[in-house]
């Protein structure tokens, strides 16, 4: 897993162990030992819960006292220490039948405790866990890492950002996402094609409202002026321009846009020379490390970028081939953030509000832009906000997952109306019961269901089973 330096140089020494619960049975977690537990398809779902203790089993220390000076670093007081903190990565394999077999891709999960804390792992049975645990009982306090984000003219009030997806971030999901703390939503992805074309379909995805702003328009094409032309026609809609050089789709990159650009780097240029030239707003480019592995090219397209007038750079350290599989590699952020002078922006494998603070810490990066980890989470953005704050992070209980689930779906049919957002809102209704017992039958269920009074009987019976 991704360590953190700074904790490990600071203070004492990491513990040899700590005291924990999994799911009520007592175990001795050390660092570096990883936990292996099957779960199976009948099982409870998971809690980890930390007793606030230390390897030796006495509790926290008395943070009235002086600690012990480190020879590596100045004489350090209680005031220079945080509460003794764990890092948990948790690997989930989903085991198929037989259950000698484990399916892929891994979808990895990191939770970071401080002090005591009892967490549900958002996994749904059959599933093969790793837990893999460090412990940095006296970390050095960290600079705070949410903090307002210039990006040319657009001040932000933090660095937590909504990425554009396509088929996801609409009007509904932006909103919930705003209401949990980003700073910034973009629209999902739109053809400067279809703008310029008067295609109302590409019009429809800039539609906003006075609650969701400031708004980032991500456009993709690969004409330089006509990528220019739908900056003007979106500009009166938006807030910041974003120029998508990153999907790895193949009906985007056959058409020479989104991360086809990459292989160009005379076409990128153009088409930011050409937008900057067409608007004032801010300007932004999102892309990925490059096109092959092995092969990564994200330098030379971000300082061309700032060269042409780019306000800020996105990164999602992947290359296209390697779609959405494997890791991110965050090291490529910490690169790209000493080599160009504008903000850079990190994004990739964000799945919690410990992620978050990961990637900041460890690349230095300006903001973090969370895409997947908002499915049927917009609680990643308030965790997140809690945990750079220094305060505890706690996950949603099952009357807030309702009561959220509720209110998509009725911003939903207020903005594309009854039979659309029904049809729609399955696949959001299905990432919010994720780890909830009974999810996989209530997944078949809502998947079958017509009409909005049959779906409301189904969230409240599963969501809130004992509610009268």
């Amino acid at each position: 897993m991704r360590e953190n330096p700074q904790a490990e140089q600071g203070g004492r020494r990491p513990a040899a162990g700590f005291g924990a619960r999994l799911d009520g049975g007592e175990a001795l977690f050390q660092p570096g030992k990883p936990l292996i537990h099957r779960l199976q398809e009948d099982d409870r779902p998971l809690h980890l819960s930390l007793d606030g203790k230390d390897h030796e089993g006495h509790n926290k220390p008395d943070h009235g006292q002086k600690q012990p000076e480190n020879r590596h670093h100045h004489h350090e007081t209680a005031e220079d220490f945080h509460i003794p903190s764990v890092t948990c990565e948790i690997v989930a394999r989903r085991v198929i039948p037989p259950a000698s077999k484990v399916n892929s891709p891994v979808f990895p999960a990191r939770f970071m405790f401080t002090e005591r804390g009892r967490f549900l792992l958002p996994f749904s049975p059959p599933m093969l866990l790793c837990l893999n645990f460090k412990q940095f009982p006296y970390a050095k306090r960290a600079v705070p890492m949410l903090k307002p984000l210039a990006i040319g003219s657009l001040a932000l009030e933090n660095n937590l950002i909504l990425a554009p997806m396509a088929g996801i971030t609409n009007l509904p999901m932006r909103l919930l996402a705003r209401e949990q703390g980003a700073a910034l939503c973009f629209t999902e992805m739109v053809s400067v094609n279809g703008l310029v074309r008067d295609g109302q379909k590409s019009f429809d995805l800039v539609r906003s409202s006075a609650a969701d702003r400031p708004l980032g328009v991500q456009l993709f094409g690969d004409d330089p002026e006509t990528v220019a032309e739908g900056a003007r026609l979106v500009a009166a809609d938006a807030d910041l321009i974003d120029i998508n050089m990153g999907c790895p789709v193949k009906k985007v990159v056959g058409t020479g846009a989104g991360s086809a650009l990459l292989q160009d780097p005379a076409k990128v240029r153009a088409i930011v020379r050409a937008v900057r030239r067409a608007t004032s707003l801010p300007l932004t480019v999102k892309i990925r490390s490059g096109w092959n592995c092995g092969e990564p090219n994200f330098l030379e397209i971000a300082r061309i970028a700032e060269e042409e007038g780019c306000d800020a750079i996105t990164l999602h350290p992947r290359s296209r081939s390697q779609m959405f599989e494997g890791r991110a590699d965050w090291t490529h952020i910490a690169h790209l953030k000493r080599a160009v002078a504008v903000p850079v922006i990190g994004s990739g494998d964000l799945f919690t509000a410990a992620d978050v603070a990961a990637m900041l810490e460890e690349t230095g990066c300006d903001g973090a832009m969370v895409a997947r980890g908002a499915l049927g989470n917009p609680w990643i953005f308030s965790q997140a906000t809690d945990l750079l704050g220094g305060r505890e992070a706690t996950a949603p209980s099952l009357d807030e997952r309702l009561r959220v689930a509720l209110r998509h779906l009725e911003l939903f049919i207020g903005a594309a109306g009854e039979r659309v957002a029904l049809r729609e809102m399955r696949k959001h209704l299905s990432w919010y019961s994720h780890g909830v017992p009974g999810a996989a039958q209530f997944r078949k269920e809502i998947n079958t269901i017509e009409g909005k009074g049959a779906l409301l009987e189904a969230l409240r019976r599963f969501f809130a089973p004992e509610a009268p």
